[in-house]
């Protein structure tokens, strides 16, 4: 039938459902657009048929999937955007006479070149080359097999999530949970986000996490809490940690982290709490220390650490109210100032 015919037929649908949940309304009619507005006139029964096959409590809750302008080859109405709701891609792949295009689309080299290009943004220029599989092409891999679509930033997340699962020896962790499902990734355990789908906590302790952390964590951008404390995790804390700037605790006591502190984690004023005892740590800790203006709780003890406890812990760290230096290789005394504060324990 044409557009007019194709309007009516898909409007009664609606009006269906209109008394059962106005919003799953409004995204029936957001698909009816979208097949207008590009020409895909359709039955009457064809359009039931659809609308029938939805599972609805699957739309309305958290998916991965989100409307964009371009959907694996499918252009999209621009006001569908707003809606945490199924690509266009998705719908479209619903009807047998699509799902051959969808999935040809989705596995095209337009399709990967175009990905690659969003996670090298987070990973690097080149991550992904060579033949050799690591964490990194896995994740790749993760968002391509299952054709994920949708604004780059979600994209990303959605990368950096399976990244992080495969870095830390995912398919060994005593509990997995849905990890990797095809749900939204703020329903993967241990993952919390806010009301707009951003990561803000990671909590995996003792979970027998391996490997070592990948530098991707921090364009996490909206990241608040990392808590991965009694695992087997080794390496070193990454470089790049000072870019997540909204951390406020660092929780990876009980590990095998080596290394020292890197230089840019003084760049985090608003971390509160630095949990990394019980580790393999050495070098020396810098009097940038005296950045953390927010710190509340600093525990370094049982590692290698050297040199001198700085004299910024307790000339700056006004709201520092515990901190343990035990179990490490410190030289000299500790700063009188630092006992001015609340509690104090160490030596």
């Amino acid at each position: 039938i044409g557009a007019k015919g194709a309007y009516v037929a898909c409007s009664l649908v609606i009006k269906q459902y209109q008394h059962q949940d106005t919003h799953f309304a409004e995204f029936l009619f957001c698909i009816m657009k979208i097949f207008l507005i590009n020409h895909l006139f359709l039955s009457c029964k064809v359009f039931f048929t659809l609308a029938g096959s939805l599972d609805k409590d699957e739309i309305l809750s958290p998916s991965p999937f989100v409307l964009s302008e371009s959907s694996c080859g499918f252009d999209t109405w621009q006001k569908c955007k707003k809606l945490n709701l199924p690509t266009v891609a998705n719908i479209l792949c619903k009807l047998p006479k699509y799902r051959k295009k969808c999935k040809r689309g989705c596995s095209s080299r337009e399709y990967v070149d175009h990905i690659v290009t969003i996670l090298e943004e987070v990973s690097g220029e080149g991550a992904f080359d060579g033949s050799d599989l690591n964490s990194r092409k896995a994740a790749l891999n993760f968002i391509l097999e299952e054709r994920f679509c949708g604004e780059a930033s979600r994209i990303k997340q959605r990368y950096i999530a399976a990244l992080f699962y495969f870095s830390t020896g995912g398919d060994t962790w005593e509990t997995k949970g849905n990890w990797l499902s095809n749900a939204n990734e703020c329903t993967w355990s241990g993952l919390s986000c806010d009301n707009g789908l951003d990561i803000l906590r990671i909590k995996r302790n003792g979970n027998n996490l391996l490997g070592t952390l990948p530098s991707e964590l921090c364009d996490l951008t909206f990241l608040k809490r990392i808590d991965l404390d009694e695992n087997q995790i080794h390496g070193t804390i990454p470089e790049k940690i000072g870019r997540c700037k909204n951390l406020e605790v660092l929780d990876l006591d009980n590990n095998a982290i080596m290394g020292s502190l890197p230089n840019s984690i003084y760049d985090i004023g608003s971390l509160s709490i630095l949990d990394i005892d019980n580790n393999d740590m050495t070098g020396t800790i810098s009097r940038d220390i005296g950045n953390f203006h927010n710190l509340k709780f600093l525990s370094l003890f049982k590692n290698n650490f050297s040199g001198t406890i700085p004299f910024s812990i307790g000339k700056k760290l006004k709201e520092l109210q515990y901190a343990y230096f035990d179990h490490n290789d410190f030289t000299g005394k500790v700063p009188v100032s630092i006992c001015k504060n609340r509690l104090y324990e160490g030596s």
